[in-house]
């Protein structure tokens, strides 16, 4: 798991950085990234990342404000409109939660008093 390789630190600190204090250059992040894409095998870009954390935090239920936050955008709407996906499953899951409501209801849609 990814916090276990990660050393506790404080707040303010970076975790893509060269002594915690300072972020890294685009350059040496990028040559990192493409470093570790070699080691691995991972045919993805590191923004791709940042499109799954967000959808992986809708899909564990997490507020969307909560999710803003922890992604680090200043507007809501960035967060909801533009980072997060609805997967297959999410949506063959709300097709099915329809399904069984209008199963049991119906009854109740078409009653005319």
């Amino acid at each position: 798991m990814l916090p276990d390789k990660i050393s506790a630190g404080k707040p303010g600190d970076y975790l893509f950085s060269v002594d915690g204090s300072r972020p890294l250059s685009y350059s040496a992040y990028q040559r990192r990234w493409d470093r570790y894409r070699e080691e691995t095998g991972l045919n993805i870009m590191a923004h791709q990342l940042c499109h799954t954390y967000a959808t992986i935090l809708l899909e564990a239920g997490i507020d969307v404000k909560d999710a803003r936050h922890l992604m680090g955008h200043s507007d809501i709407t960035v967060t909801q409109n533009i980072y997060t996906h609805i997967r297959a499953n999410r949506l063959r899951d709300t097709a099915n939660k329809l399904n069984a409501y209008t199963a049991e209801n119906l009854t109740n849609f078409c009653t005319f008093d």
